[in-house]
């Protein structure tokens, strides 16, 4: 939702991995680069792979 109305939300909580990087286009990085952004991640948790996550999220 934050993709499609970003002026919306003051800060967004991504689930299950948020974004990958062909699913997003440069456009609507642009329109949420500003928002504030928690991922949170469970290390044990094997249907989202924490340290994938973090190779894809944080470039």
């Amino acid at each position: 939702m934050a993709k499609t109305y970003p002026d919306a939300f003051t800060a967004i909580v991504p689930i299950c991995p948020p974004f990958h990087a062909a699913d997003i286009t440069d456009e609507e990085v642009e329109a949420i680069k500003d928002l504030p952004m928690y991922l949170i991640y469970s290390q044990n948790d094997d249907t989202v792979i924490p340290e994938e996550c973090k190779r894809t999220h944080f470039r």
